[in-house]
């Protein structure tokens, strides 16, 4: 990881500019006094002022220079610190902070060059081999990066921090004994590091140590109250425990300390999705577009909390936006393919599930969610070639189980479309879905006492179930019992007002009405 800060003192690099070069206006001093103590933000508008005022000024230029890298702001460093370097190429702290600024915009050669250049004047600043390191490190030079750190170790051992970067190399590249084994080191240079015990538990934790990491991580909360990084990573090896409650309540610390972390916003809007609680999944994910409307991860996983909500609408909105800027990205397009399919846009739902597959062959909600998209338009051949594939790897899955019956029994196949159903029942007993099968295929039969049976069952299952009810309603017909027919059929209206076969259920209420069934019933709001 590049370190984001000036790599020298203000003090030497400011300090050291020949005095008799330049007079030393109120502006600048007082701008390079605001900087020394922080107060960045006057040290900006006064220092501007002064190298608008003197742009021939080193002070002001990298005064100015340095004022905008505290505030992280390298794209607008740099050109000031490349005109103090211009004013005075000797200077080493001015060549220094120049090399940091490249460095922190990924200008990788020019940094490297730079700090070369510098290690040549200064072999023995470990400083300057661990700032290469990180240049190294960040432009994939694993092998630079670890002979630098190494170096930076060399010089100086009895610096932590070096130690700790040197194993943060290691974990990236997979090798978690090694880290560990020099942030054991790091700790014992210096047993108060907090970093040497983060990364250290951070290492456990990928190594599935989980108690170790967890002493670590309750070790810094004692020592450093207000380490919200420590309280952000107690929480996250709490939620691969699956203590959910536990982990919110740790992420829940990291924010109260340090409101600013996205990363601890996403990971308790994250927990309480997987919680369940998405109302509030769905309100720190908001919070996180707020700050960052273009990041395509939070408005992402907004999209799939909406889906889990049934917010369908919303979430196509926010998926589609996310897939603007992430357009391979599986999860968001099989939330996409769920949101458009459950607002009856098959179309655009099998397009989102076939790109899946394009990219994963081997996803099965793609697959799945693909068999019913093509079940919906009626494309049986279609849909039975993706359901019997995810039934052929994974024969217990319910909603695979229940469309292929539904085929089969589109296709007359009723001996088959039975054990689809009976099998269903028996994985999941309370699945309505598994009786309404049961009872469509003996109806088919002209079982008609045991469809009666199992649509009975349907609707005590799932009372709001009105495709059940409108079989039910002309099975008790057949049977002559007109009046169970008639309040089926009232019932399917009482709960969906907009039903697709309300029109034939108005017409056959009237009828029944005129037969002389349910005639002292006030309900006339067919």
């Amino acid at each position: 990881m590049i370190k984001k800060t000036v790599f020298f003192s203000l003090a030497a690099s400011l300090l050291c500019a020949p005095a008799s070069a330049e007079s030393s206006g109120d502006e600048l001093d007082k701008g390079i006094i605001a900087l020394r103590r922080g107060n960045i933000q006057l040290a900006v508008r006064l220092l501007t002022s002064a190298q608008k005022a003197n742009p021939g000024s080193f002070r002001a230029n990298s005064g100015l220079g340095n004022a905008w890298m505290k505030q992280g702001e390298y794209a607008k460093a740099l050109p000031y610190l490349e005109k103090a370097v211009g004013l005075d190429p000797e200077h080493f702290g001015a060549r220094a902070n120049c090399a940091s600024a490249y460095a922190a915009l990924g200008q990788s050669g020019k940094a490297v060059e730079i700090y070369k250049k510098l290690i040549q004047e200064r072999p023995g600043n470990a400083e300057l081999h661990n700032n290469l390191a990180a240049v190294y490190q960040s432009a994939g030079d694993i092998q630079n990066a670890i002979k630098s750190y190494g170096t930076a170790v060399d010089l100086d051992p009895a610096e932590a921090r070096y130690l700790v970067n040197l194993g943060r190399v290691y974990e990236h590249i997979g090798n978690i004994g090694k880290a560990v084994e020099i942030y054991k080191k790091a700790l014992s240079v210096n047993q108060k590091s907090q970093e040497a015990m983060l990364s250290l538990g951070r290492a456990y934790r990928t190594n599935a140590e989980y108690k170790k990491a967890q002493e670590l991580f309750l070790k810094v909360i004692a020592r450093y109250p207000d380490s919200w990084e420590a309280q952000g990573e107690m929480g996250s090896v709490l939620e691969i425990e699956g203590l959910l409650d536990q982990a919110i309540y740790r992420y829940s610390q990291a924010l109260k300390i340090n409101p600013g972390s996205d990363r601890y916003l996403e990971a308790v809007a994250a927990a309480y999705a997987k919680k369940g609680d998405i109302d509030k999944a769905i309100r720190y994910f908001r919070q996180l577009i707020n700050r960052d409307p273009g990041s395509a991860r939070a408005r992402g996983e907004l999209g799939a909390a909406l889906v889990k909500n049934g917010e369908y609408y919303a979430a196509a909105i926010e998926l589609k936006i996310a897939l603007e800027n992430d357009p391979e990205n599986t999860r968001y397009l099989n939330a996409l393919g769920t949101a458009y399919l459950e607002l009856e846009k098959y179309e655009m739902a099998a397009g989102c599930f076939e790109d899946v597959l394009q990219s994963d062959s081997s996803n099965e909600q793609a697959r799945l969610k693909l068999g019913i998209a093509a079940y919906k338009q009626q494309r049986w051949q279609k849909a039975e070639k993706y359901l019997k594939g995810v039934l052929a790897l994974s024969p217990a899955n319910l909603d695979a189980r229940f469309y292929t019956g539904m085929i089969e029994l589109k296709k007359e196949n009723t001996n088959e479309a039975l054990k689809h159903f009976t099998e269903l029942k028996s994985l999941a007993r309370k699945d309505a879905r598994a009786w309404y099968g049961l009872g469509l295929t003996c109806a088919k039969e002209g079982k008609t006492t045991q469809a009666l049976d199992y649509l009975i069952k349907t609707v005590e299952l799932d009372e709001n179930n009105c495709d059940a009810r409108w079989e039910l309603a002309k099975l008790f017909e057949r049977t002559n019992a007109k009046e169970n027919a008639y309040q089926q059929y009232k019932k399917i209206l009482l709960i969906d007002s907009e039903y697709y076969l309300k029109e034939v259920i108005k017409k056959r209420l009237e009828e029944l009405r005129e037969d002389g069934v349910a005639q002292d019933d006030e309900w006339i709001n067919f």
